[in-house]
């Protein structure tokens, strides 16, 4: 156990060496060979360890049948680890031992047993103090009644806590709009897009191209098309934590994947926040900060914090490529959406669509509904957005990477766990449309304040 322990260490050293030789790059072909070989290694050492510790239970058990028996301990039933405890250990401080003394529930069952057979003084002296502190009695039951104080009476039921190795855990919200943007691969940490300037379609709807009817001989006047650059600017995002040793050896949890999936929850909830609300500097472009939203007024005399149907209407009216939008609001309006009624006459009908299939989002106006907890409340700016996230560019210039050290805190005796990303995102639109006729439109509408 000792040699396999110590093959452990000079796994990570060399793997934490690869980590740091590489930084924040992709790994090159020459680490990446290396690392998988020092992979594959450290899944057979971690084989070899379980084997090795499953062993050792074994005997531990089998070693306290033949002392119960009368006979000697088997062959290769040698002492427990430094530090650990055993049937033929010693343990003085058994008090602070999750398992009071007993190398897992077999030993502990065992000793229940002997306790029950009145043969109590073959245990050791910490694991019979461990008995009496579970309030299984090694004297003689001189009681009729079922209690913890003795062992046949039921007290070898009071069995020490068993530990599931799963976690529970709120769910982090989805991310609905991440297959909604248009992603854009970033092999650099700028990218530049080219766009045509072609917002203002009163006198041309291609960014100043126009054609003209002309007489046989004639000419026509030449036009010419205007055209800009859209950015994108890439910037970090990190997540740091430190973990003892202790954790990490002792944990019934792998610690490592609890610290990767939350983490992963708050990448994803951030750029989320930042889709929505994000200002531009040094992190997304949010709809709500764009210079091509569009703020539908509420109706005269509308009540504070509701929404109307002629609101929806409206919204509709000023979306720019409503068979690519969705709705994004805030969960708590959905009381309100439900309840929404189209006025025929004396009658009217409910507009909102509840989801008839597993996995498919509600509807509003033959639309989904995305609903989220980064929309403002109802009655406030941006509780409700109607938005066509194909003109939101989203770029990934690294996607997330993780990185483990244990030079940081080395003396501490604790790791550090870094998480990175480097991304960009941002409507491109920089202004409305201004059609030939009516009002200006854009692929970002929302609703005006309510209070």
């Amino acid at each position: 156990m000792k040699a396999l322990l110590e093959l452990r260490a000079k796994i990570i050293a060399q793997m934490d060496a690869i980590n740091v030789e590489a930084g924040a790059n992709p790994l090159t072909e020459d680490q990446a060979k290396r690392w998988d070989a020092l992979k594959k290694q450290w899944d057979e050492n971690e084989a070899a360890i379980k084997r090795a510790e499953f062993m050792e239970g074994v005997r531990a058990v089998a070693a306290a049948e033949n002392r119960s028996a009368g006979r000697g301990a088997p062959a290769g039933a040698g002492e427990p680890p430094a530090g650990g405890s055993g049937v033929s250990g010693v343990h003085p401080r058994w008090e602070d031992d999750a398992r009071r003394g007993f190398r897992d529930a077999g030993e502990f069952l065992l000793g229940v047993l002997e306790v029950g057979r009145g043969r109590a003084a073959i245990l050791p002296e910490h694991q019979r103090e461990a008995l009496r502190s579970l309030r299984i009695d090694i004297r003689t039951a001189g009681s009729d009644e079922a209690q913890t104080l003795s062992d046949s009476a039921g007290g070898f039921l009071t069995i020490p806590p068993q530990i599931l190795t799963d976690l529970l855990m709120t769910s982090a919200e989805p991310d609905q709009l991440a297959g909604r943007v248009t992603a854009i691969r970033m092999a650099s940490p700028r990218v530049v897009v080219n766009a045509r300037v072609d917002k203002d379609h009163r006198t041309s709807v291609s960014g100043g191209f126009a054609v003209y009817r002309r007489a046989e001989t004639q000419t026509v006047e030449a036009s010419k098309g205007q055209f800009e650059e859209i950015a994108l600017n890439a910037d970090q995002l990190m997540g740091l934590t430190y973990v003892s040793d202790e954790i990490l050896s002792l944990s019934p949890i792998s610690f490592v994947d609890l610290i990767t999936k939350a983490f992963g929850d708050e990448f994803n909830a951030r750029i989320m926040a930042e889709r929505i609300g994000g200002t531009g500097a040094g992190q997304f472009l949010g709809i709500k900060n764009s210079p091509c939203l569009i703020t539908v007024e509420a109706e005269d005399g509308q009540e504070d914090g509701t929404i109307v149907y002629e609101n929806l209407v409206n919204m509709r009216t000023r979306i720019w490529g409503y068979g690519n939008s969705v709705w994004v609001v805030n969960q708590d309006a959905l009381g309100q959406l439900m309840l929404l009624e189209r006025v025929i006459g004396v009658g009217g009908s409910l507009i909102w669509q509840p989801s008839a299939v597993a996995e498919s989002p509600d509807m509003l106006l033959g639309r989904p509904i995305v609903y989220t907890d980064e929309c403002e409340s109802p009655g406030t700016l941006g509780d409700i957005y109607l938005a066509n996230f194909t003109q939101y560019l989203e770029g990934t210039f690294r996607p997330v990477q993780s990185a483990e050290s244990i030079h940081v805190r080395f003396v501490e005796g604790e790791r550090a766990f870094r998480f990175t990303c480097s991304n960009a995102g941002a409507p491109w639109w920089r202004s409305t449309l201004t059609p030939k006729n009516g009002s200006t439109r854009s692929p970002f509408v929302t609703l005006a304040a309510r209070a």
